[in-house]
């Protein structure tokens, strides 16, 4: 997948996500009302989540500790 195709695909999730959680009822519930597979939503939820963090650990880093922590995420990230 690209990074365009990516990014796309990220913000439908993030919406898809930001209304499952807007609606207070239970993910699965409100997956199965409105014909979305629970499976792709943890699974985008979790790819969030994880982007999210690694964002956040890039702002909050030196540049020299950065360089070798992020690698190491992501290969430990793209191992599960």
């Amino acid at each position: 997948m690209n990074k365009i195709t990516h990014k796309v695909w990220c913000e439908q999730w993030t919406s898809i996500i930001k209304e499952c959680l807007a609606s207070g009822m239970p993910k699965t519930t409100w997956c199965r009302e409105h014909g979305i597979s629970d499976k792709s939503f943890f699974y985008w939820q979790r790819i969030l989540r994880e982007e999210a963090y690694l964002t956040t650990l890039e702002s909050t880093l030196t540049p020299a500790v950065k360089r070798i922590q992020l690698q190491q995420l992501q290969i430990l990230l793209k191992s599960k």
